[in-house]
């Protein structure tokens, strides 16, 4: 039997940490851009997103801070950012225009 001093508390067990679970969102428009990392850290406007969202895809966000940048489009503007991954095709991951995202309901995304 393991000594125990009676000026000493037991030992508690380790709380187990539990995933956080992932904040989901809606694209809401048709020809929603997707800009890469090196797209928006380059900060040279005038880039060309490689991929599009339309509208009622599911995303996962990874940034829930939005991420202000100037461009990467032509017009060099201001916007705000956050990164998201598609749930259905997860190789498609990129940083979208805040604006575009809207809250998912618990019935999904509707185009």
């Amino acid at each position: 039997m393991p000594y125990h001093d009676e000026n000493t508390p037991p030992p508690t067990e380790t709380a187990v940490p539990t995933a956080t679970p992932a904040a989901m969102a809606c694209v809401l428009f048709d020809s929603t851009f997707v800009w890469t990392d090196a797209q928006l850290d380059n900060s040279d406007c005038d880039q060309f997103a490689s991929e599009a969202f339309t509208a009622g895809t599911q995303v996962q966000v990874l940034q829930l801070e939005a991420r202000t940048v100037a461009g990467p489009d032509a017009a060099c503007i201001e916007n705000q950012f956050r990164k998201v991954r598609s749930v259905s095709e997860p190789e498609i991951e990129g940083w979208v225009l805040d604006i575009n995202l809207g809250d998912m309901p618990e019935t999904g995304c509707e185009p």
